[in-house]
């Protein structure tokens, strides 16, 4: 405990000597330098802005307080939201990537992951850990849903005034576009499934993801009397902060595909309902970049997991505010709910693949 305290202290002084006297040394271009007013603007817009002015929220600001050697560790800014909780200094860089999410493929590894020179992958679960352990002798380090690290910018007053005005929250999660692919489902069929439920609830909130809002994709729930929130830019360094008030302000949850979200609403104790639909992906035809081993990469990653998808759409296809036990044991196996750490643990963890 002393350790972590003086670690603590250490952390708030050189935090302060990095962005003032050292700056140059870790920010040698005007490029970096305006990243970090970035960040400052953002974290003003994030304090002032509602969780329901979505176009604001989803405008395209990047942050780069820390220094992230892999691409993939600034996806939701996993690597500044683990330093952070740890209490590990910002210029400070881990040597080891983190997966971008719970795969739920028995034998997929994303070759970003593995085919580099980092010490080890951050992941999920020991389910994960099993399958990235066929495909590489890297240290594989299970952590639980990284949303567990991420700070709440609410306080229990505000949380407590927000929870009176929603009342029982019905939270609505529809199957969001990805940097690839855009997915078409029949709204106005989901939307009639959402009714059914809207009658057991004082509220109905509906999460659009950042990309989805670009495409106007939320004008339906809008246009149903629904209040539509984000969680923000994908590369924001409070994604995982909004998501994480807003999935605590709600009662149940549901969506129409198997998401992180489904995790981490179990792990929040909030129940969750699959709603069986067809949704199909098709290539968002913008995007002009992808090739076909990108292609490949995608097809494998949908393809090894659609038997575990199955089962657990099968297994919230009940409508419950109850969590069942058996829902609760295969969150923990796929998304590792029981393997979350503390500030300490984790900075023990991560000390050795720091440089």
């Amino acid at each position: 405990m002393l350790v972590y305290k003086i670690k603590k202290v250490y952390y708030k002084l050189m935090s302060k000597i990095h962005q003032k006297k050292y700056l140059p040394k870790y920010y040698k271009n005007k490029e970096r330098l305006k990243d970090l007013k970035v960040y400052k603007k953002e974290k003003e817009i994030f304090i002032n802005t509602p969780y329901t002015d979505i176009e604001k929220l989803s405008e395209s600001y990047r942050h780069l307080l820390s220094v992230f050697y892999y691409d993939q560790n600034k996806y939701y800014q996993d690597e500044f939201i683990l330093k952070n909780y740890a209490q590990i200094a910002p210029f400070k860089t881990l040597n080891a990537t983190i997966e971008h999410g719970p795969y739920l493929g028995d034998d997929y590894a994303w070759e970003n992951d593995i085919n580099n020179e980092a010490k080890a992958i951050i992941t999920f679960s020991k389910y994960r850990e099993e399958v990235l352990k066929r495909h590489t002798g890297k240290d594989i380090i299970p952590i639980g849903p990284y949303i567990h690290y991420a700070q709440s910018y609410l306080s229990e007053e505000e949380k407590k005034k927000e929870k009176k005005r929603l009342g029982k929250n019905l939270l609505v999660f529809p199957t969001h576009c990805t940097h690839w692919n855009i997915p078409e489902f029949d709204t106005r069929y989901f939307i009639s499934e959402i009714e059914k439920l809207k009658k057991d609830f004082d509220s109905v909130r509906v999460c659009m993801y950042w990309k989805d809002i670009e495409k106007k994709m939320h004008l339906p729930y809008i246009n149903a009397g629904y209040e539509c929130v984000t969680a923000g830019f994908m590369f924001s360094s409070f994604f995982f902060s909004r998501l994480k008030n807003i999935i605590e302000l709600s009662d149940l949850t549901v969506g129409n595909s198997i998401g992180t979200n489904v995790g981490y609403s179990i792990f929040f104790n909030k129940p969750y309902y699959h709603i069986n639909m067809p949704v199909k992906q098709t290539y968002d035809p913008k995007i002009s970049t992808i090739d076909e081993e990108q292609r490949q990469m995608i097809l494998r990653s949908c393809n090894t997991g659609l038997n575990n998808i199955k089962k657990l759409e099968d297994l919230f296809s009940s409508y419950t505010d109850k969590i069942t036990e058996e829902q609760r044991e295969k969150i923990d196996y796929y998304w590792g709910t029981s393997l979350v750490k503390t500030p300490e643990e984790l900075a023990e963890i991560l000390d050795k693949y720091l440089f």
